[in-house]
């Protein structure tokens, strides 16, 4: 018997905002960007800036989007998300 039933036509409605998940995700944005303001815009540059945001869009995305929902069915999509 397996543990998780798995319905691919399903998987889009899979979204899920947990407030566990977003809030500490909006809040580490909010606070990098209090640390530029407070540092100076131009002390850090765009590249690295670009790239915090990204990875934290990246990382709320894989945890609130289908694929979420995806890798706790099948092991190929967990690994996706790594």
């Amino acid at each position: 018997m397996l543990a998780h039933v798995f319905n691919p036509n399903a998987i889009w409605s899979q979204w899920n905002f947990d407030p566990w998940e977003t809030f500490p995700a909006l809040i580490a944005l909010g606070l990098y960007g209090v640390g530029l303001y407070a540092t100076g815009i131009r002390a850090v540059s765009r590249a690295r800036v670009a790239s915090f945001v990204t990875g934290v869009f990246l990382a709320l995305g894989v945890n609130v989007s289908p694929i979420h929902s995806a890798a706790e069915g099948t092991f190929s999509v967990h690994m996706i998300q790594h």
